[in-house]
């Protein structure tokens, strides 16, 4: 077969052109608008004259995928006319709507008499009849009729044709092309072909506009989305008083939606939907490329991709998740994941084992204390350098950091701010901190502020951490979705998150970090500027820790406050507008402890969306026994959030 193909498109109209030969059938699909109570062209294709045998067109309509809303409108298709050189079609729907819609033409045409077909013989069983009607006269729109098939058997079947719209005048020099199947005919790309059988037996529901609808998974994936035909076909049962007569009946079958494994079939008969409604045979046929992975085996951890219809390869999965959940393999390699160590295994074409999870080296671990004086509105830095570290130079350090407070009156509460890390190595970091508000309280401690820190490489065994690159935003609040592995945690994890700039010295850079919307699999890292308008910010990266369980050797405890934050903030003077609360430790510290605190909020529940919020958090009043802790945030119209 030569198939030489030249295509323009317009809104109306597609024009192709095809080399072929008789009994080789050809399948494609157009489109059309289709405005309210309009009919529309569907597209219009050229083939060169042949010798031979007529040609015969099947159509079947489908809603078209860029319609955002489903369709549930019956829809009907017709031939204007068909010859060797191409065919000209109509759609027509019923029923007014105001919205856009756009459908789907599929079409099947062949010349000649395909093997496996029938007209006018005796068959072996009763075949799979699809029927298209031809209309004279052009544009003949109240000629527009549901086409169906009754009492398909053996020996031949019926058809009927019911207008779209009553009492719409005289039909007539309508035709009908039929073609009725046994076997796939040799040479058609039939990957499918087979019935869809409803049973009606309960109303059709307002959610499918009335319309019943049934979802079909094709026996094989399609490598692209294939040509599907439908055709209705009714079996009245004379004798059972429930079955309706053909001649007070109509109906019109369309897809719904259609994809590559799957599609869904709806139908719309005459009968009230509250009535009694008969089964129905929706004969399908299916036109495509089967998928090339279908039935592939790949190697352990590859998978199979395509690179045309008849061409696919295993490869190994690259696009691996960045954080942390680390596993040592038997060879003593430590691994950033299990989906790393996959990779591993498919790129070296080996089974690589896992040891045990965690890393193969001891977990490195720090903790500690420095101060700023933020004794004016300024940001302020200073170089923490960590003492006998024996951090690893080829692996990165996470930093998280806190503000804290040793004001034991308890008296005062200072205001909201911020920390972040700025030039991180395996040996030092450099911290720095802004406050909010101009500095109208002076505080006793003359801006005395402490700033606690943890840092490690890698994951404590029972956690995930994660170091992640921000894209660049203007003003106001930037978010980002995280994924956890799955089955890591059977409830909402602890989270603890921290920023770093990457661009040193850039005070404009300082923001808010909180998480949003903790769930098991996923949660949201969220940052708001400091102060509106603060201009461009690029490249901040937030360290992350999800967790249930901590390690004992470790020697940290946690706990999960919760802020109701019901008290109108008039009643706030007293904490400087804030809401604190104060915290037993729940083990002995025989010093102050270091504290790190991080907010979660939800934007669920009509709580402040995360785009308009900012929440800050620090720590006043700390001791070996206890704390209190601080919050800030922005507040809607209707109060502030839990």
């Amino acid at each position: 077969m030569t198939r030489n193909e030249e295509e323009s498109s317009q809104r109306y109209e597609t024009r192709e052109r095809f080399l072929y030969k008789a009994l080789v059938p050809f399948y494609k699909r157009g489109s059309t608008e289709v405005e309210e109570e309009e009919i529309s062209d569907t597209s219009r294709f050229k083939r060169k004259p042949q010798v031979g045998g007529d040609v015969f067109v099947q159509l079947a309509p489908s809603r078209s995928r860029d319609m955002t809303r489903p369709l549930h409108q019956a829809v009907t298709v017709w031939l204007e006319w068909v010859n060797a050189t191409g065919f000209s079609a109509c759609v027509e729907t019923s029923g007014p709507s105001g919205d856009w819609r756009e459908v789907n033409v599929h079409w099947l045409a062949f010349q000649g008499q395909p093997t496996g077909s029938a007209a006018g013989v005796t068959l072996s069983r009763a075949p799979e009849v699809f029927v298209t009607a031809i209309h004279r006269y052009p544009r003949d729109r109240k000629s527009a009729a549901s086409v169906w098939t009754e009492d398909v058997n053996s020996v031949g079947f019926k058809i009927f044709l019911r207008e779209l719209t009553n009492f719409s005048g005289e039909h007539k020099h309508i035709r009908v092309q039929w073609i009725a199947f046994v076997v796939t005919p040799k040479g058609w790309k039939m990957l499918e072909r087979s019935k869809i059988e409803f049973e009606n037996a309960e109303s059709p529901g307002r959610d499918t506009q009335f319309s019943f609808c049934q979802d079909t998974k094709f026996q094989a994936p399609f490598y692209q989305t294939p040509v599907l035909l439908l055709s209705p076909s009714h079996k009245w049962f004379v004798k059972n008083a429930l079955y309706i007569n053909s001649e007070n009946n109509a109906v019109t079958t369309w897809v719904e939606r259609l994809d590559t494994m799957s599609f869904t079939t709806c139908m719309k008969d005459l009968q009230l939907y509250h009535e009694h409604h008969d089964p129905l045979t929706v004969y399908y046929i299916a036109f495509g490329d089967v998928h090339p992975c279908h039935n592939a085996s790949c190697p352990s951890y590859a998978s199979c991709q395509a690179s045309g219809p008849f061409n696919a390869s295993c490869v190994c999965n690259s696009n691996v998740p960045t954080y942390e959940d680390e596993v040592c393999s038997e060879d003593g390699v430590t691994f950033q994941n299990s989906l790393t160590l996959e990779l591993q295994s498919c790129l070296q074409g080996r089974q690589i084992m896992t040891q045990k999870l965690g890393s193969c080296e001891p977990f490195k671990f720090y903790r500690g204390r420095t101060s700023v004086y933020l004794g004016d509105t300024e940001a302020h830095c200073r170089r923490v350098v960590f003492q006998n570290s024996t951090f690893l130079e080829n692996k990165l350090v996470h930093i998280h950091v806190s503000v804290n407070y040793f004001n034991t009156s308890g008296l005062f509460t200072h205001e909201a701010a911020v920390a972040w890390t700025e030039d991180i190595s395996h040996s030092s970091f450099t911290v720095c901190a802004l406050t909010a508000g101009r500095l109208d309280r002076i505080p006793p401690d003359g801006g005395l502020t402490f700033v606690d820190f943890i840092a490690y490489q890698g994951n404590p065994l029972g956690s995930v951490t994660g170091h992640e690159v921000l894209d660049s935003w203007w003003d106001g609040t930037t978010c980002k979705e995280i994924t956890l592995p799955e089955g890591k945690f059977s409830r909402p994890p602890y989270i603890l998150v921290s920023k770093e700039h990457t661009f040193l010295g850039r005070k404009h850079d300082a923001a808010t970090v909180w998480g949003e919307n903790v769930e098991s699999t996923k949660f949201t890292l969220c940052l708001r500027e400091m102060q509106n308008f603060d201009g461009l910010h690029e490249r901040i990266v937030v360290d992350w820790m999800a967790f249930s369980e901590l390690p004992e050797e470790l020697n940290v405890t946690w706990q999960k406050i919760i802020f109701r934050n019901y008290e109108g903030i008039e009643s706030r003077s007293g904490t400087n507008y804030a809401f604190c609360k104060m915290i037993k430790f729940n083990v002995f510290f025989a010093a102050t402890p270091y504290v790190i605190v991080t907010a979660c909020h939800s934007s669920h529940y009509g709580y402040m969306p995360r785009e308009y919020n900012s929440i800050a958090t620090w720590v006043e009043n700390m001791n070996s026994t206890h704390c209190r802790i601080c919050m800030k945030e922005l507040h809607s119209p209707s109060g502030y959030d839990a």
